[in-house]
């Protein structure tokens, strides 16, 4: 009876070493595939990015640490998209819009960011320039990333008027209105997350939203930014608005990087209270605005000579909106964290 038992467990084990040996055929796919799963992995990068033009990072800048970001927009406004959507031909401006982005890490929570604007413009007949409104962010972090899950800010921003927005000289045409005039309060929250669905061409995809409440009426007189005439006197209860943008980057080496950014801005009707105004041909003067809307794209490349710093430029123009303007804008950027 035990001789059975001895054959029986012989038999069984020499099954089992039987099963484990592999064929020169399965040891030669194994080699290869771990082979090429080194060669991929000694190729693979961490780009620098430096974000896309126009959507915000979802990252705090580092507690201590200090970034700066000054943007250059070259513009030319030569049309306005109608209600039906359809791009009629107004008078050309060209302008070039001066942004200074200073941002702080306070706590490995918390970031402070200052945006002030200078405008520069011009038409065949009149030039103007004058500051813009200044915003300021606290930027709340809410997760970092990890293999699992996308970094997650909340941002808040609150605009200043400090742009000039009334009693304009009614030979610029507009030109010389650099603010809304009234204050802002932004609240918003941004996503992103770097995506290795190709292991040589990691992208980072990026998700943030606003929206914009007026703080208060908009005091015009005369030529404003929302119309007017030269015996105009009132308010404006400027409407509220909100912001979707998708920014991709997809890397092409660890300094080179192409990026892209849709946006989708949709604003409500602005209404007013007072004298209107009349124009010089007796008719009643226009102010406020009907709702509107603008979807746009910005291509770009960036380069980044080291993790800290880098540059970026591309371009900025509507596919298509509803009384909102139709331009073409260069922008030319550069980040470098401290």
């Amino acid at each position: 009876m035990h001789k059975w038992f001895l054959l029986l467990a012989v038999v069984v084990s020499f099954d089992m070493f039987a099963s484990d040996v592999k064929t020169p055929q399965q040891i030669d796919r194994e080699y290869q595939t771990a082979l090429t799963e080194f060669n991929t992995a000694k190729k693979m990068f961490n780009p620098y990015y430096t974000g896309p033009l126009i959507t915000g990072s979802a990252n705090n800048v580092p507690e201590g640490d200090i970034n700066i970001q000054p943007y250059l927009y070259f513009t030319y406004k030569y049309a306005s998209f109608n209600s039906k959507r359809n791009s009629v031909d107004t008078q050309a401006v060209t302008e070039i819009q001066a942004a200074f982005v200073f941002q702080y890490g306070v706590t490995h929570w918390l970031d402070l960011t200052l945006i002030p604007l200078g405008y520069l413009r011009w038409t065949k007949a009149q030039t103007s320039q004058f500051f813009g409104d200044t915003a300021v962010q606290l930027g709340f972090q809410v997760y970092k990333e990890t293999p699992s899950v996308p970094s997650v800010r909340l941002i808040l921003t609150q605009t200043f008027p400090t742009g000039r927005y009334k009693s304009l000289n009614p030979a610029k045409n507009g030109i010389d209105g650099t603010g809304g005039g009234v204050y802002v309060t932004s609240p918003g929250i941004v996503f992103s997350k770097v995506l290795w669905w190709f292991p040589l061409h990691p992208m980072a995809i990026r998700f943030a939203a606003d929206y914009n409440i007026p703080d208060n009426q908009a005091a015009v007189r005369g030529f404003h930014a929302y119309g007017g005439a030269s015996n105009t006197d009132g308010k404006v209860d400027v409407g509220q608005s909100y912001n979707f943008d998708l920014g991709i980057e997809f890397s092409l080496a660890q300094k080179w990087v192409l990026a892209t950014d849709v946006v989708w801005s949709q604003g409500f009707k602005s209404t007013f209270s007072g004298r209107a105004g009349t124009n010089s041909d007796g008719t009643v003067a226009s102010n406020g605005g009907p709702s509107n809307d603008n979807l746009s794209i910005s291509p770009s490349i960036e380069y980044s000579p080291n993790e800290t710093g880098g540059f970026i430029g591309g371009f900025w123009f509507p596919v298509t909106g509803r009384n909102s303007g139709n331009f073409v804008s260069l922008i030319l950027s550069y980040t470098q964290l401290f």
